[in-house]
């Protein structure tokens, strides 16, 4: 069996207590403290915001640029002597 994301909200709000819409609101608060009005991500508490036309739409622990197997690959640096 499993539970769909729905379900899950559904039970945080009604036996947890968790108010999704307080918790939406204070991340976007800290979002467009760190964004400038055209970014495509930040980071706020070590996780990297997606945002797309204005939209957060993922929470990721590194930007995509630095994930395995992404096709944008970040050079390396050689060490200096």
């Amino acid at each position: 069996m499993r539970m769909s994301d729905h379900a899950l909200v559904r039970y945080l709000e009604r036996a947890k207590g968790i108010s999704l819409e307080d918790m939406r609101a204070e991340i976007e608060q800290r979002i467009v403290a760190q964004a400038g009005p055209n970014a495509t991500g930040c980071w706020v508490d070590g996780i990297w915001f997606v945002i797309k036309n204005g939209v957060v739409v993922t929470a990721q622990t590194a930007p995509p640029h630095a994930r395995i197997g992404s096709k944008k690959r970040v050079k390396k640096r050689r060490a200096l002597p």
